[in-house]
């Protein structure tokens, strides 16, 4: 093993007391945060000492130790003890909220005023990450479980927890008067399946969105890789023939091992290059090819949306020419090594949708969006939260625009949107 590498697990094995435990596997890997930083985090398994024999490419034996801890900063990322046993004499003491939240401060260094108490279970604890108890985005967490004895089970940091230099702090002055005409933009009609009836019911609800508290501009709630790092296409996919399919799906390993020397050199992720001009009609080729292969007769039904590098390849993602309001829309995700551009696998989003293909669909709309609004907006909310905004690489602080209910188009009434996705 590197010695940079074995005076880290010697270290860990040290302050985590794993004096019961040998080490049996170890890698390094990588990833590219909020920040577009590279991290690189060595992982870790922990075997108890009295299972030095123990064989399952599956599963580890009870009370392993599976750590992770970011290379750089020693900073332990997580440790979690399988079958949530443990063979270590790791404890908090005297374990209530505030000795909890004391010791996360102590081990990450990331101060209290980041981050608040979100649930509380028997001797279990969940924080999100938050300025000042206002919600952040994209989120972190903390979670940390103990045996009765008070010894350390589970410990996770997952996100961001953003130092004061990258937040621009404000006093929140959005009311719900003050977005009411963007709030109106965003309802629209959606399909959503009713399991019991079996049919697809029509109903005006409303797409979530941030609106900035000093210039009111919007920004997308993202979900999956951020718009901003989006390399956007917006072209129709059309052609005139098919071609014969050979396309051969290939096992993702998404957990590629790194260098020592790699890693200690801080090498930037090739996640982090963007796609150039030639890639991205390297990537438009491939991509009509393996539609003309995989989907010879879908010519002009699909887009190819945008494309963004994540696990080291390249994702095309196409979406449908024509969306059709379902609150599932298909998708396509084709994923093409970031060299070569071949195709090493996909992703059909529609082979879920085939558990509705004999759904009822109702269109009738009896309902205007202007009535359905009326009735929503005294169920609008505009809650804070300090989003990252990537082209400034800073939070502002935003208001989140949502609404937990929507209108049945046919009927008017107002349902909880809970009750209605059952």
């Amino acid at each position: 093993m590197d010695k940079r590498l074995q005076d880290l697990v010697d270290w860990t094995k040290e302050k985590l007391k794993l004096d019961s435990y040998f080490l049996k596997t170890s890698s390094i890997q990588r990833k590219v945060n909020t920040y577009q930083e590279t991290v690189y985090t060595l992982c870790m398994e922990w075997f108890p000492l009295h299972k030095p024999d123990y064989e399952d490419e599956d599963l580890n034996p009870e009370g392993t130790a599976v750590v992770e801890i970011d290379l750089h900063s020693k900073q332990i990322q997580s440790i979690i003890f399988v079958g949530e046993k443990t063979f270590t004499d790791l404890r908090v003491e005297a374990p209530d909220t505030n000795a909890i939240v004391e010791w996360i401060e102590q081990e990450t260094n990331i101060s209290s005023n980041l981050f608040h108490l979100a649930k509380e279970e028997a001797n279990r604890w969940l924080f999100v990450s938050s300025i000042d108890g206002i919600a952040i985005s994209p989120s972190g967490q903390i979670e940390v479980k103990l045996d009765q004895e008070g010894r350390l089970l589970l410990f996770a940091v997952h996100g961001e927890f953003p130092s004061e230099h990258l937040v621009e702090v404000e006093s929140f002055t959005l009311t719900q008067e003050s977005v009411i005409e963007l709030a109106y933009k965003q309802i629209d009609i959606i399909k959503f399946p009713v399991m019991e009836e079996e049919k697809w019911k029509q109903a005006y609800a409303m797409e979530e969105v941030f609106v900035t508290n000093k210039e009111q501009q919007t920004l997308n709630f993202d979900i999956g890789i951020p718009e901003a790092l989006r390399t956007k296409i917006k072209h129709l996919l059309t052609w005139k023939s098919g071609l014969d399919n050979d396309i051969v799906r290939k096992k993702i390993d998404v957990n590629r091992e790194i260098s020592a020397d790699t890693a200690y050199a801080n090498e930037p992720s090739p996640d982090m290059l963007s796609i150039t001009k030639e890639e991205q009609e390297k990537c438009f080729e491939t991509v009509k090819n393996f539609m003309r292969k995989v989907y010879p007769n879908d010519s002009g039904k699909w887009v190819l949306d945008h494309l963004y590098r994540d696990m080291e390849m390249v994702h095309a993602v196409l979406k449908l020419n024509e969306q059709n309001k379902l609150i599932f829309n298909e998708k396509l995700v084709v994923m093409l090594d970031p060299k070569t551009f071949e195709v090493l696998n996909y992703i059909d989003t529609s082979s879920f949708l085939e558990m509705f293909q004999n759904f009822e669909s109702e269109d009738k709309v009896m309902v205007g969006k202007e009535e359905a609004f009326e009735n929503l907006e005294q169920h609008l909310l505009i809650k804070p939260y300090y989003v990252y905004d990537y082209a400034k690489q800073k939070y502002v602080l935003c208001g989140k625009l949502d609404c937990h209910y929507c209108v049945d188009a046919e009927s008017g009434e107002v349902i909880l949107l809970d009750a209605f996705t059952k």
